[in-house]
């Protein structure tokens, strides 16, 4: 049974290309304290494989991954 995440931020970043994604989720995540949130939506076929790239090198933890489309990420 999958433990139901709560976030703190949600972004809806449907029907943006993935620099435009990044952009918006860089932003939201300089607002954070350490240990928030944010529940992103995106149809960016990419960001399947850069969003978690991108999460792993910034030192940030990917909770989950739903398709390809809802991403949970803790700001560390």
């Amino acid at each position: 049974m999958q433990t139901k995440i709560c976030s703190d931020h949600t972004l809806d970043c449907r029907e943006m290309a993935c620099s435009e994604v990044l952009a918006r989720i860089k932003s939201i995540m300089s607002e954070m304290e350490k240990g928030q949130v944010v529940e992103i939506f995106t149809t960016d076929v990419c960001a399947e494989y850069d969003l978690p790239n991108w999460v792993q090198r910034k030192g940030d933890e990917l909770l989950d991954q739903e398709h390809v489309t809802v991403f949970h990420i803790r700001k560390n």
